[in-house]
C-alpha cells in the first residue's frame, strides 16, 4: 500500500507543496532502473554503484514520472581534463542524474515554442522568459548519502542497527571510493573521504579533518581531482538552482528540489543532510536576492526495498557511468574514464551530457529564438561564441554565485580557465 503523499510548507506564506511519499519515490525510481536497458549496468553479484534520479510530480493528477537518472562512483584527475568540452570531469551518480536533467529542460524549452507539443515550460512574451507550471516541481533521490559533508554523522544517534568495520582487504576493492566509515574507541562515526581545500596550500593541513561545513574535493585513491564533493554541490544547486547559469538566462526563475529522498538508512543521515545541503547556510551574512533563495526541500529516508546494485564491501565498484534521460527520444549513454563508453577518435561519438553537447543545446536554442529571448543585442556570430561568455551573459545567476562564494563557501576548486573557452564549430 503506497502511503498518502506528505505536504510541506515552504513558508507561512507560500501555499503548501505535495511531496511525494518516500517508498512511492523509491519505488519508481527502481523500476525505472529496471525498464532501460542493461548496457552500462553493473554486474549482478560482482559489482555495486550508486543510483540517483529525478522524478517529475504533477500536483493535480499525482503523477510521478523519472525524467532523469544517473550511475556512478568515479571522477577523473585533474591531468586528464579537457580543454574540448568533451569529458566528464565527475562522474559520480548525482552528477550523471543532473546533466540528464539539463538535457530534459532544453528539450522541454524546445518544445514550449511548438504549438504542437506540450511543454512543462510556456513563454511569457513581456518577460522574454520561459516560466514552469506551477502545478509541476522536481524530486530527487539517491541509494548512498552524498560525499563529502553528508556523510559525517555519529552511526549510533542515527540508527541503533550494530556496525561491522570491514576489513583493509575489502576496503582496497574501492578504487575510487565514496565515503566510508570509521571506528574510534568511543563511538561509531561515518566518515567523508571527500578532501578538505585550503586557501594557504603553503600551510601543512590535514585534509580529512572531518570537520563539518567545510568545501571538499571527490575523494579517490589516484590522481587528486579538482571535483567538489556531492554535498557541496547539492548546496550550491540549492541556492543556483539545478539548472545552471545558461538555462538560467532563458528563465524566469530557478529550478530547485522540493524534496530529497535518502535510500540507505545504515549510510545515510537525514540530519547531516540537512546540515549539508542548507542548513550550513543559516547563521552566515549570505542572503541571495529574489528570485533566488536558500531553498529548503524536505528531506526524508525510504525505508522499502534496496537497491539491487547497492554498495557491498565484497564487491566492485562498476566501472561505468550511466547517464538517462526522458526526451522526445530517450538518451542512455554510459561514461567511462569521462567519454562515451566505445567512442573512438574516427566515430567522433560524444556524450550528449558533456558540456559541449549541452552548449550546443542553448547554442540551438539562441539560434531559433534569440529574437525572442533578447539575451545578446545586436548582431551575434553564434559561431564564435565561447562557453565562457555565454555563461556570462547570465548576469543575475553570477553574481550571486560571486556572493555565495564569498560569503559562506570561501573556497572552491578552481579549475583552468582553458577548459571553458571552447566553441561549438
Amino acid at each position: 500500500m503506497v502511503n498518502i503523499d506528505k505536504v510541506k510548507k515552504k513558508s507561512t506564506s507560500m501555499s503548501p507543496i505535495a511531496v511525494p511519499d518516500a517508498d512511492r519515490l523509491a519505488k519508481i525510481c527502481y523500476q525505472t532502473f529496471e525498464s532501460i536497458s542493461k548496457t552500462g549496468k553493473p554486474i549482478l553479484g560482482k559489482e555495486w554503484t550508486v543510483l540517483s534520479c529525478i522524478a517529475k510530480y504533477e500536483h493535480h493528477t499525482k503523477d510521478l514520472e523519472v525524467v532523469s537518472l544517473g550511475t556512478g562512483t568515479r571522477c577523473i584527475g585533474r591531468s586528464l581534463l579537457s580543454n574540448q568540452g568533451d569529458k566528464l570531469n565527475d562522474s559520480h551518480a548525482e552528477v550523471m542524474c543532473r546533466r540528464g536533467f539539463l538535457l530534459y529542460l532544453y528539450d522541454e524549452i524546445s518544445k514550449a515554442m511548438d504549438p504542437e507539443e506540450n511543454s512543462i515550460f510556456s513563454f511569457n512574451e513581456s518577460k522574454k522568459k520561459f516560466e514552469i507550471s506551477s502545478d509541476i516541481s522536481f524530486h530527487f533521490m539517491t541509494t548512498f548519502a552524498p560525499c563529502g559533508d553528508a556523510s559525517i554523522f555519529d552511526i549510533e544517534s542515527s540508527r541503533s542497527e550494530e556496525v561491522i568495520e570491514p576489513s583493509e582487504s575489502k576496503r582496497s576493492k574501492l578504487h575510487e571510493p565514496r565515503d566510508e566509515k570509521s571506528i574510534d574507541n568511543t563511538k561509531t562515526t561515518n566518515f567523508t573521504g571527500a578532501k578538505l581545500i585550503y586557501k594557504n596550500t603553503e600551510v601543512p593541513q590535514d585534509l580529512m579533518a572531518q570537520s563539518i561545513g567545510d568545501v571538499r574535493t571527490k575523494p579517490g585513491r589516484g590522481e587528486p581531482t579538482l571535483s567538489i564533493s556531492c554535498s557541496d554541490k547539492l548546496a550550491k544547486w540549492n541556492v543556483l538552482g539545478l539548472q545552471g547559469a545558461l538555462i538560467y538566462s532563458l528563465l524566469d526563475k530557478p529550478i530547485y528540489y522540493s524534496s530529497i529522498t535518502l535510500c540507505d538508512h545504515q549510510h545515510c543521515d537525514i540530519e547531516a543532510a540537512k546540515r549539508a545541503i542548507w542548513k550550513r547556510f543559516t547563521n552566515t551574512k549570505f542572503s541571495p536576492e529574489k528570485p533566488f533563495t536558500v531553498n529548503q526541500p524536505l528531506i526524508q529516508m525510504s525505508r522499502g526495498k534496496k537497491f539491487k546494485y547497492e554498495r557491498n564491501m565484497d564487491r566492485d565498484p562498476a566501472p561505468g557511468s550511466i547517464v538517462w534521460s526522458k526526451l522526445k527520444k530517450c538518451v542512455h549513454q554510459v561514461s567511462v574514464n569521462g567519454k562515451l563508453q566505445g567512442a573512438t577518435k574516427k566515430s567522433g561519438g560524444r556524450l550528449k551530457i558533456s558540456k559541449i553537447e549541452l552548449f550546443r543545446c542553448y547554442f540551438e536554442i539562441l539560434k531559433k529564438f534569440n529574437d525572442k529571448l533578447n539575451i545578446f543585442e545586436g548582431d551575434v556570430d553564434f559561431t564564435s561564441l565561447r562557453y565562457c561568455d555565454a555563461k556570462s551573459q547570465s548576469t543575475e545567476y553570477q553574481q550571486v554565485w560571486k556572493n555565495l562564494k564569498r560569503d559562506y563557501f570561501k573556497v572552491w576548486a578552481t579549475k583552468p580557465s582553458e577548459i571553458n573557452m571552447f566553441i561549438i564549430s
